[in-house]
């Protein structure tokens, strides 16, 4: 008898008022025993119930309880959010496009993070149920005008969610402009493998799939230069304890990792594994784009979250699919998007 669903299923339900007075709606996927919250702010990932190696369910994302803490102005570490237009940083908020010069919005002066002041983590999708090949998804969608943030041309973004009958959370990104603008898409999920209130992620093993990291100054801005990873604490060519080299003198400035690792491979390839021998989950990443940003996050500091949880160093880790932070500073195009040209990249978490 088979203990888990074996069609996808959306349910659609009010969660929340936002401060401009509109609604917040939460939608539940669930298909081959994993079920994922997802609510229209932020696109924000609420849930994320994944069985372990013998069928027992814990939610392994992170997250808060409520729209008013996301919307408290308190950093919320951008937790289960959708970032745009432009992932990761961009070094000293500005950047040259064509003949022109953008200065866009610094909310960590003087740098931007994450799109701005108020990223795509911070506006309210539209979203609908939309029958793609044969199958349903949750779609989200917005509308970015020209000038937000600083970024030219009016972009629309549909970001189109799945789960795959084999256990994966599928991410779709489609996204085309009016303007020559930049973009780089990813979701700033953070996960916990032993369930998301259960301690650190320093057991956690983890393999990354690239041989090089982008090298970065005092603020984690990119220098522009790539570095291997032989022989350094930032290996995991092959699977490793995240607790091995998490001490290393080169991670101390940032206490912890907190980098972009250039991928190998083209297409749609295996970017990362992550295992846990404790409940026995494995979460493969699967993505189209050339970077993942892994995040160990360091600087949870007692913070509290959803079901009374308290999120200290180490929680949970971010593996961010992205283009090369800042990389339209160092002679790399990726983020650019070309008017009338259309943006699609795909990201799989596999769970097993």
């Amino acid at each position: 008898m088979l203990w888990y669903t074996i069609i996808m299923k959306i349910q659609k339900d009010f969660w929340a008022k936002a401060k401009c007075g509109e609604a917040v709606d939460v939608y539940t996927l669930s298909n081959a025993g994993i079920a994922l919250k997802v609510v229209t702010y932020g696109g924000i990932w609420l849930e994320l119930k994944v069985p372990d190696s013998k069928g027992q369910v814990a939610d392994v994302a992170l997250s808060l309880d409520t729209l008013a803490e996301y919307q408290s102005g308190e950093d919320v570490f951008y937790l289960g959010a959708l970032i745009g237009r432009v992932a990761n940083r961009i070094g000293g908020a500005k950047f040259k496009l064509g003949d022109k010069t953008y200065n866009v919005s610094t909310n960590r002066p003087p740098n931007q993070l994450h799109g701005g002041e108020i990223g795509f983590d911070k506006r309210i999708w539209s979203a609908s149920i939309q029958k793609v090949d044969g199958v349903d998804k949750l779609k989200l969608s917005l509308v970015s005008p020209d000038g937000e943030e600083g970024y030219s041309g009016t972009l629309k973004v549909d970001v189109y969610h799945y789960i795959t009958d084999d256990g994966g959370v599928e991410l779709e990104y489609v996204a085309v402009s009016d303007k020559d603008t930049l973009c780089n898409l990813t979701q700033h999920n953070y996960f916990n493998l032993d369930g998301h209130n259960s301690g650190d992620i320093l057991e956690h093993e983890l393999q990354i799939n690239g041989d090089y990291v982008t090298e970065i100054d005092k603020d984690l801005i990119p220098t522009g230069k790539k570095t291997a990873v032989k022989g350094t604490a930032f290996d995991f060519t092959k699977s490793k304890k995240i607790s091995k080299d998490v001490g290393d003198p080169i991670l101390a400035p940032f206490k912890g990792y907190d980098v972009n690792y250039i991928l190998n491979g083209k297409g749609l390839k295996k970017a990362a594994v992550v295992k846990s021998q404790k409940s026995g989950r494995v979460m493969e990443v699967w993505t189209t784009k050339p970077s993942i940003q892994f995040y160990g996050g360091n600087y949870f500091d007692k913070f509290r979250a959803k079901g009374g949880a308290v999120y200290n160093q180490y929680a949970g880790l971010a593996l961010e699919t992205q283009f090369a932070p800042d990389g339209i500073n160092h002679g790399d195009n990726d983020a650019i998007l070309k008017a009338g040209e259309v943006y699609r990249h795909k990201t799989v978490y596999k769970f097993g």
